[in-house]
């Protein structure tokens, strides 16, 4: 199987390691990348008894798993090294370029055990076959052996993740993925050095719709997960600002977006104070609506969700969002206008607020 290529970061690693890529190496996984994240000393014998075996990079400090995995992409699909990845030698080196010529899959795993052998065959050949999705291997929450913290927290993340993203994931934090090399550049956009550049992955296929197939995986937790080196309050902070990033910006261009409407539309409720409730409310909502949501189209296109591609069509999908929801505006301010003793720009203020989260999923799209 030369056409699959095996990438584990590791940190510290024990001589299972050993085992697990001899065992890889059994099955007929020729190609395997060990990415040395700054283990220390005693260590790095470990990877030093696999030289023989294996494709080893070494970070000469710690830099985190998502920039492991970044500095072993690069390498695998643009044939050179990072500023922050050194290899033995330029002879070694041209031996594993020329071995990597020919993969078509990457399946990255985690070096403690938690992956079967069956499982990484399974998800690269997967990958080789939908060579344009990205391959998850999904672990079962619900069985026994899963600890309190990580089912709990996968839960919490995956439900989030569907609400943020719109994509359903059983599993959004498994290590086990397989990518087919054609996808690489996508995911060296990733954010991240640690645990959040594998969620920010899941992020990037959500945004370009990338196809995302889940693969049942055997459930294997060792020692109750004490070998991870998963930071539970610096790793979670930065994980979750990856998950509520595109959210956050939303939220912050929405925000300066409405108060410039509501600016606009105070302006115009001025001007035209001689004319109808109905006839005033009607010209300044359309009017601060148009100006308001210019600005707010560009930031959403340019900075928010970041799409590439025809301008116009996005432009028409937008506006078309714009006048439902200002149609939408206009008559629920009309309505609690008449209906509640609150002035029209109270009554705006409540009804742009609940529109807010359906104006997120639609402009998302």
């Amino acid at each position: 199987m030369n056409d699959i290529a095996v990438l584990i970061p590791a940190l510290d690693p024990d001589r299972r390691l050993v085992e697990y890529c001899r065992e890889l190496k059994a099955a007929g996984i020729e190609t395997i990348i060990l990415v040395d994240d700054g283990s220390d000393r005693e260590h790095r014998k470990v990877f030093h008894e696999l030289r023989d075996d294996c494709i080893i990079l070494t970070h000469a400090h710690n830099h985190g798993k998502g920039r492991a995995l970044k500095d072993a992409f690069t390498f695998i699909y643009d044939h050179r090294l990072t500023d922050t990845v050194t290899y033995d030698s330029a002879t070694e080196m041209d031996t594993a370029i020329e071995q990597l010529r020919c993969v078509r899959s990457v399946v990255t795993a985690d070096c403690d055990g938690q992956h079967t052998v069956k499982d990484i065959i399974a998800i690269g050949e997967r990958a080789l076959t939908d060579n344009g999705a990205l391959i998850l291997g999904a672990r079962d929450f619900d069985a026994d052996n899963v600890p309190f913290k990580s089912k709990k927290g996968n839960k919490i993340t995956r439900q989030l993740f569907k609400l943020l993203h719109g994509l359903k994931l059983t599993d959004t934090q498994t290590g086990l993925r397989g990518i087919p090399i054609g996808l690489i550049p996508v995911f060296l956009q990733g954010k991240g050095d640690r645990f959040e550049y594998e969620l920010d992955m899941l992020v990037i296929a959500a945004r370009e719709n990338i196809p995302v197939i889940e693969v049942p995986i055997e459930t294997i937790y060792e020692d109750g997960n004490t070998g991870t080196h998963f930071r539970a309050l610096q790793d979670s902070i930065s994980v979750y600002k990856i998950l509520f990033g595109t959210f956050f910006k939303f939220l912050l261009t929405s925000i300066t977006s409405f108060v410039l409407d509501i600016l606009i539309f105070r302006l115009m409720i001025a001007i035209f104070s001689t004319f109808s409730d109905e006839l005033r409310i009607s010209i300044a909502t359309v009017i601060a609506r148009i100006i308001s949501s210019v600005y707010n189209f560009l930031m959403n296109k340019q900075v928010v969700f970041i799409k590439e591609g025809n301008m116009v069509r996005s432009a028409i999908g937008y506006y078309t969002l714009c006048i439902l929801q200002m149609a939408a505006s206009a008559g629920l301010v009309i309505l609690l206008h008449y209906m509640l003793p609150i002035p029209e720009t109270g009554a705006k203020i409540i009804v742009d607020s609940l529109l807010f989260v359906i104006s997120y999923h639609v402009s998302r799209s």
